[in-house]
């Protein structure tokens, strides 16, 4: 499928944002964006998967590498098929293509990974709070449709599900 998707929810969301939000929300928008980008999710899966390997947890190290890198790995190669093309006048610098969201795609499956490791309600609350604030502060730059950020989510999930039963 390369080419433009005009989904209609997408071209309103686009129209909504298409004035420059204030400075200081694409700041905080800035900041949140970075819980998904990849020196964060990177430094993070590599200190956890270390951790638990320097405890012998051969698995569990296993498992957190599989959903994170080869799922964003398996992330990036959709991506590359679908070649969607990204929002026009971004309010940061973006290069690529638009789907499925990576940013939001590497929160989902790192904040979803921990909620699922911790299996607690507040870790569950806590990554959704966190994959719906990258998720958003991707559609307010406008590097991202909607519906990217909501199919990176489902990707994540699909593919956490995959990982976590292949494991057991």
């Amino acid at each position: 499928m390369r080419g433009s998707v005009d989904l209609r929810i997408d071209l309103l969301v686009e129209q909504a944002l298409r004035k420059k939000p204030h400075q200081s929300l694409v700041r905080a928008a800035r900041g949140f964006t970075e819980l998904g980008g990849g020196p964060f999710i990177t430094a993070v899966t590599t200190s956890w998967a270390s951790a638990l390997l320097l405890h012998r947890r051969w698995r569990d190290a296993f498992r957190v590498t599989a959903t994170i890198g080869l799922g964003s790995l398996a992330r990036y190669l959709l991506h590359l098929i679908v070649a969607r093309p990204r929002p026009s006048a971004p309010h940061i610098h973006v290069h690529g293509t638009a789907f499925p969201s990576g940013h939001t795609t590497a929160a989902a499956l790192l904040f979803g990974t921990a909620a699922a490791e911790i299996h607690r309600p507040w870790a569950w609350a806590a990554a959704a709070v966190a994959v719906s604030s990258v998720g958003a502060s991707r559609v307010i730059l406008r590097a991202h449709w909607l519906t990217d950020v909501i199919a990176g989510i489902a990707f994540a999930g699909g593919w956490m599900t995959a990982i976590r039963t292949l494991t057991r």
